[in-house]
């Protein structure tokens, strides 16, 4: 119970890795895309 308690304490952190990423990458695909169309409407 306390090395899963311990487990539990530090997931949070993990998790928030798992939430950034995907987070990230769409942010940047986003912007690749923006800045694609923005080159075509020139």
């Amino acid at each position: 119970m306390s090395t899963d308690s311990h487990h539990h304490d530090a997931h949070p952190e993990a998790e928030e890795n798992e939430i950034a990423g995907p987070v990230i990458l769409a942010l940047l695909c986003l912007a690749l895309a923006v800045t694609v169309i923005y080159l075509l409407t020139l």
